[in-house]
Formats: structure tokens, sequence, C-alpha cells
């Protein structure tokens, strides 16, 4: 059978026949080559857009999963620093840790290791602010941008993390991963928080129970005294105790060890001394309490 020949209408040639972009482009009137090279340079930028999303999507995942990994809270703080300023491409990140609106501790990543060096003004600005109004807040320090988010749990505010240096004011919206990464780690915080109570409750219980055991198993005051401040130190995690009995309008101490061993024996009036008082108010009294600063 004969073949069939296809008359050539004059199809465009195939891109292999050797004329490149840039040749189609001279080809153009001037304003339409600007149009199309605009609407190249837009496509390109979007792309490496995209990419630098991806990549921070991609840091943002792998720095959940190593927070959620981690069960101690220190260790959690230490984490969350460490992957907040990888995620912003800072080179200087600070975890503030808040109880009841008042600083409790505080984490400063700089460098790629943790420092005790004062914050920069701006960089305390924000985090001051980013407290206060629960909301992402940015700062300024020696002309680098600083960005602080809070950390939340349900409707409170644990504290703050924030991220200063970047070169970018604001890559890849970054408040959103940060406020990501801050969610994921106070999630966190409060299973630690949980299952460190749980710990400490079953270990005070099995303490009082020692307690009650070591008290019943001796008839006499002084030992049954020194035994119990040997394990309330233990209770308590502190460092001494000593135990006064009321004479008149002073306090005896009868019994005392650790760092208050010195004490012993020694009376103390009611009325001018922190026992006193708090044995009058019948409420615990807590005295040279000291909060951490930044």
């Amino acid at each position: 059978m004969a073949g069939t020949t296809i008359p050539d209408h004059g199809m465009p040639s195939p891109p292999g026949d050797g004329r490149r972009l840039a040749d189609l482009l001279a080809d153009l009137p001037p304003e339409h080559r600007a149009i199309v090279e605009a609407i190249e340079a837009e496509r390109d930028a979007q792309a490496r857009a995209a990419d630098r999303q991806a990549a921070a999507l991609q840091r943002l995942q792998e720095a959940s999963a190593a927070i959620a990994r981690v069960t101690e809270r220190d260790a959690i703080v230490r984490e969350l620093a460490r992957h907040a300023a990888r995620l912003a491409g800072s080179p200087g990140a600070v975890v503030v840790e808040l109880a009841d609106g008042a600083v409790r501790s505080s984490v400063r990543w700089f460098g790629g290791v943790v420092t005790t060096e004062p914050l920069h003004p701006g960089v305390r600005a924000a985090v001051d602010a980013a407290a206060a109004t629960g909301r992402a807040a940015r700062g300024d320090a020696d002309g680098a941008p600083v960005l602080a988010v809070p950390i939340r749990a349900s409707h409170r505010i644990e504290g703050v993390v924030a991220v200063h240096g970047m070169e970018s004011a604001d890559p890849f919206d970054l408040a959103v991963l940060l406020s990501t990464l801050a969610a994921t780690a106070a999630a966190s915080l409060g299973m630690a928080a949980t299952v460190a109570e749980g710990m400490r409750e079953r270990r005070q219980a099995e303490a009082l129970a020692e307690l009650g055991r070591a008290l019943g198993s001796s008839h006499r005051l002084g030992e049954v005294l020194h035994l119990g401040l040997r394990h309330s130190t233990s209770i308590l995690g502190t460092e001494g105790a000593d135990i006064m009995l009321v004479r008149g309008e002073y306090l005896h101490v009868v019994a005392a060890s650790g760092c208050a061993a010195p004490s012993q024996g020694v009376y103390m009036p009611v009325a001018g001394s922190a026992a006193g008082r708090a044995m009058q108010a019948e409420r615990p009294l807590i005295v040279n309490a000291i909060t951490p600063e930044l």
C-alpha cells in the first residue's frame, strides 16, 4: 500500500533547531519582550520563594520532632532555643520562662552554644512586649531585626521565644513558623510538667511512708526529731532544716540539720522572727526569694 504524504502547512520547527529563547525574544517587539522578561523574572522569584518555603517547613518539621522527643523541661527549653535560631537562620535565640507573669528562668543560645551573656536592650524590649500582649513583637538590636513570640499553653503565656540577628527582617512567614514551634514546645513542656509532678508525688508518698516508719521505730524524742529532719529535708529537697518549740515568748531550736545545724539551741523571739510570724499567721512564709534575671 502506498504511503500517505502529509503536506507541510508551515508548522513551527521543533525546539531542537538550535534557536534559543534569547533569540526568540530578540524577534519580539521591545514592549512584548519586556512583558515576557517580567513574567520570567516573576516565575523565577516564585520558584525561589517556593524552595525557601519548602526548606523552612522541613526545618520546622525536624525541629518539632526533636522537641517532641525530649521529656525533661530544661532540655526542652534548650532544644527550643537551638531550633528557633536554626529555623530563623539567626545566630542567636533566647527562651524566657514565666511564672505568674514573672521571669522564672531564661536560656540564651548564641553561636551554637548556651551563653550567660545579658540580653541586648532591643531583644529585652521585644521579649517584654510579646509577654505583655500575647502577640508576636518585633524590635531592633543594633540594626539587626528581632522577633519574639509568646509560648502559649491554652490561655496562659508560659514564656517567650525570641530570635535576633536574622539576615532578613521576615524570612518566609517566620512569625507563623516560630509560633508553631513555640506551640509544640508548650505541649512538650506541659507533658514534662505532668510527668515531673507525678514522679514528685510518688517520691513524696514514698518518703512520707518511710518517715512514718522511721518515727514509729523510736520512742526517744531527740532521735525522733532528728529522724524527722532527715526525712523532711529529703522530701523537700532542701539543704537544711530545724525544729523549734515554743518557750513562752521565744522559739527554741531543739533540732537542726544541714546548713541550719549551727542554730541548734538558739532562742529567738516570736515577735521578731520570720518563724514566729509564720507561726502566728498559721501559714507558710517565704523570705529572701530570688527572681531569676534575664
